[in-house]
C-alpha cells in the first residue's frame, strides 16, 4: 500500500474517531441536562439535540461521501494502471475507435498564420491567468465596485469627472500590468538560447521550424514537430532539440490525486489523469528530460508518425502525484478523458 493511500485512510479514521469523541460528549451533556432539568429545559434539549443530529448526519454523510469516492478512484486507478503497464490500454477495441475517430476529425496542421512570438506569448498568458487569474482581477473587479457605487453618490464633492479619471487609471494600471507580462513572456525563449548558445545563430531557423512544422496543442502547451527540430512549450519552458539528437521518447501517464486543505486537515477531491510525452536527449554525459502534457490522442499521433521505429509500448510509464486545488493548473476542460471499461472497474 502506497504512503499517501495510508495517509488518507489514517486521515479519514482520525477523522471517525474525533466526530465519535464530540459526539458521545454532546451525548452524555445533554442526557445530564435533561436527567436534571426541568419540563420548559427538557423541550429546548430536544430541539437543540434534534438540530445537532441533522448536522452530524450531514457530517457523517459528507464524510462517507469523501471516502467512498477515494476508494472508488482507486479502485479504478489500480485497474487503469494495469492497463498501461501490461500494454492492453492503447490496444483495446473501444480505445483505438475513439482514436480513429480523433485521427480523423484532427489533421496535422502547422502554426503558419501566427507569428512565433506571438503564439509563445499568449501561451505564456496563459499559463498565468489560469493559475493567478482571479487573483489578478479581484483588485479590479473591487474597484469599478467602489467607483461604481461611490461617485453618483458624491456627485457633489467629486463630481462626474472623478469617476471617469478613476475608470480611466484602472484601464491604464491593467493595459499596464498585461503589458509587464508580455514582456515576461520574451523570456522562455531567451532564457532556453542562453543555456543552449550553441543554437544561437540558428534561431530564425528553430523560428521558422515552430511555426511551419506539425503542431500539437493543448490550452498552454504545444508540440511541434519540424523537419529538422522538435519543439515544446509547456506556457513556462521551452524546448528545441534535433531529432538525430534525441536519445529516446517516452510516454508518461501521470494519476493526479487533487486535494483541498481544511483548516486542520486535507481533503480529497478528485483525480485528473495528464498524459506526458517525453523527450530524452543527450548532453555528454547527461541525460536531459522534458515532459509536455498533451491530449492522449496527440501523444498517440506523434508517436506513430513521428516516431514509429521507437517500442515505446515499453516505455510507458504510471506514476501518481498529489496536488491541490491552490496551485493547481486543471486541463479537464481541453483533455479527454481516459477510455474505461468494465476492466478497469
Amino acid at each position: 500500500m502506497s504512503n499517501d493511500k495510508k495517509q488518507q485512510r489514517w486521515i479519514i479514521g482520525s477523522k471517525r474517531f474525533t466526530a465519535m469523541v464530540v459526539t458521545l460528549a454532546a451525548f452524555l451533556v445533554l442526557l445530564g441536562l435533561y436527567v436534571s432539568g426541568s419540563d420548559a429545559v427538557r423541550t429546548e434539549l430536544v430541539m437543540l439535540g434534534a438540530v445537532l443530529c441533522l448536522f452530524i448526519i450531514i457530517f457523517i454523510a459528507l464524510s462517507l461521501s469523501n471516502e467512498s469516492r477515494y476508494r472508488g478512484n482507486n479502485s479504478i486507478a489500480d485497474g487503469f494502471r494495469k492497463q498501461i503497464e501490461n500494454g492492453e490500454y492503447f490496444n483495446k477495441e473501444s480505445w483505438q475507435k475513439e482514436y480513429d475517430s480523433y485521427c480523423a476529425g484532427h489533421p496535422l496542421k502547422s502554426l503558419s498564420p501566427l507569428s512565433f512570438q506571438s503564439d509563445i506569448s499568449c501561451r505564456y498568458l496563459r499559463r498565468l491567468l489560469k493559475i493567478f487569474g482571479i487573483c489578478v482581477l479581484i483588485p479590479f473587479i473591487s474597484l469599478a465596485c467602489s467607483v461604481f457605487i461611490t461617485a453618483p453618490c458624491h456627485a457633489g464633492l467629486f463630481g462626474f469627472k472623478f469617476f471617469w479619471t478613476v475608470l480611466a487609471f484602472a484601464c491604464m494600471f491593467a493595459t499596464g500590468i498585461m503589458g509587464f507580462l508580455y514582456l515576461l513572456s520574451f523570456r522562455p525563449f531567451s532564457s532556453w538560447l542562453g543555456t543552449h548558445p550553441k543554437y544561437r545563430e540558428q534561431k530564425d531557423e528553430i523560428k521558422n521550424s515552430y511555426i511551419e512544422g506539425d503542431a500539437f496543442t493543448c490550452s498552454c502547451n504545444s508540440v511541434v514537430v519540424g523537419k529538422k527540430y522538435v519543439h515544446a512549450f509547456d506556457g513556462t519552458d521551452f524546448f528545441t532539440e534535433e531529432k538525430d539528437n534525441l536519445k529516446d521518447v517516452k510516454v508518461q501517464v501521470e494519476r493526479l490525486m487533487i486535494y483541498t486543505h481544511s483548516r486542520h486537515s486535507e481533503i480529497y477531491v478528485e483525480d485528473e489523469y495528464h498524459f506526458r510525452i517525453v523527450f530524452c536527449c543527450g548532453e555528454g554525459d547527461i541525460l536531459k528530460e522534458y515532459g509536455i502534457t498533451l491530449d492522449q490522442f496527440q501523444v498517440k499521433m506523434i508517436m506513430d508518425r513521428f516516431f514509429p521505429d521507437v517500442s515505446w509500448k515499453d516505455r510507458v510509464a504510471f506514476t501518481e502525484r498529489r496536488t491541490y486545488y491552490s496551485s493547481f493548473a486543471s486541463m479537464r476542460n481541453c483533455i479527454s478523458e481516459p477510455v474505461m471499461d468494465d476492466n478497469a472497474q
